[in-house]
């Protein structure tokens, strides 16, 4: 790949030589003190120079001026070894040839630039040229590196992602989005909500997308790849997700009437109500005691070898203890060994803790609904 661009910058390489053998000048004042010479060459003498040479070209189509960093550059070899850009040397630069780091590319212009890199040995090759600045990293391909290198090269890309997310302002507001995203997905999904609470919970979501969205539109392509997997798998089937909670919430709501409904019914009503709930639910021998003489038991049935006895109270206020104790009493009067207290409304403390302490199912609205909700065939 002979091009890359980013934000409005676009690199090529015009010639990418390995070794290049240059020779200096007689009356080059630093012959003897050369910090190139220090830095690239295998083999350095006074007046021969080798190393490898990237004669690049940058059009900048931004709005603002790009500096030639030479600091920003980096080759690595087929083995997976880095060598930093040296900005060239004067003297054999070509002309009209700028200087990285000491040049800014103004807007709606282009120069040419030299690189130097250090001289490789005989059975290194190159296999990319690297520009890598702000956390981001654009990568020349040159030739492939060998599996080893392949795996430190990968190794490198994870850090440098690592990094791009710790020190960006942009990726470390978006990960805060995110994080407030996740958050509110995982509230609405899993918990039990009133439908304006739920409401409430969608807009925000619907409003965090958006600004998300907004934002990863602002990002270089680098960028937005750093951070649109995870969005993504935030995102990703809620709306089916939410359909199905949907849906469940409106059979709940449907369960909460036909509970409620139950208060309107006349007790004899309410009891052969819950007898055939129980029949479905797969008890046997389920009988409906007289009304005149039923002794607190109103239902009698069978299942597993277990005889149970279930009292059925139509009521809308909260059922105590005594009503617990005389049920026991029933219960070992009518000689069953399990029993079910059976109510529209809800149970004391203390008539959940006398229930505790003897065979005895209490049944509020909630667990009723959910009962009829098993017949229904629901989870």
């Amino acid at each position: 790949m002979n091009t890359i661009s980013f934000g409005g910058i676009e690199l090529t390489i015009l010639d990418l030589q390995r070794n290049k053998q240059f020779d200096c000048p007689e009356d080059c004042w630093s012959a003897n003190n050369c910090y190139l010479k220090r830095h690239v060459p295998l083999n350095p003498t006074k007046s021969k120079f080798c190393a490898v040479v990237a004669f690049l070209n940058v059009k900048n189509f931004s709005c603002a001026g790009w500096s030639i960093d030479a600091g920003a550059w980096e080759l690595i070899d087929t083995d997976g070894f880095a060598y930093r850009a040296q900005p060239m040397c004067d003297n054999l630069r070509p002309p009209r040839t700028m200087e990285p780091g000491n040049w800014t590319v103004s807007p709606g212009t282009q120069v040419n630039f030299m690189l130097a890199f250090p001289e490789l040995e005989k059975e290194k090759g190159i296999a990319k040229l690297l520009y890598g600045k702000f956390g981001e990293m654009h990568s020349f391909e040159i030739n492939g590196l060998n599996e080893e290198a392949a795996k430190l090269f990968e190794s490198r890309q994870q850090a440098l992602v690592l990094e791009s997310t710790q020190n960006d302002l942009q990726l470390h507001q978006l990960r805060e989005s995110m994080d407030r995203l996740d958050s509110l997905i995982y509230s609405r999904l899993n918990n039990i909500l009133i439908p304006k609470e739920a409401q409430t919970i969608e807009n925000n979501i619907g409003n965090e997308c958006h600004r998300i969205e907004q934002k990863l539109r602002t990002l270089s392509k680098n960028k937005q790849d750093l951070v649109l997997r995870r969005y993504n798998e935030i995102t990703g089937n809620y709306n089916t997700k939410l359909d199905a909670v949907r849906e469940k919430e409106r059979k709940s709501i449907d369960l909460n009437k036909k509970v409620a409904s139950l208060s309107e019914l006349n007790p004899r009503e309410f009891e052969e109500y819950i007898t055939e709930l129980f029949k479905l639910l797969g008890y046997e021998k389920v009988t409906l005691t007289p009304q005149m003489n039923d002794k607190g038991i109103d239902i009698l049935m069978e299942k597993n070898g277990k005889r149970y006895g279930v009292q059925c109270k139509r009521h809308k206020g909260i059922i105590g203890s005594p009503a617990i104790q005389s049920f026991l009493g029933a219960m070992q009067h009518a000689q069953t060994s399990h029993g079910f207290f059976v109510t529209t409304s809800s149970f004391s403390l203390e008539a959940e803790k006398m229930a505790s302490q003897h065979p005895i199912e209490l049944v509020d609205s909630i667990k009723l609904a959910q009962m009829i909700q098993q017949v229904l065939g629901g989870n």
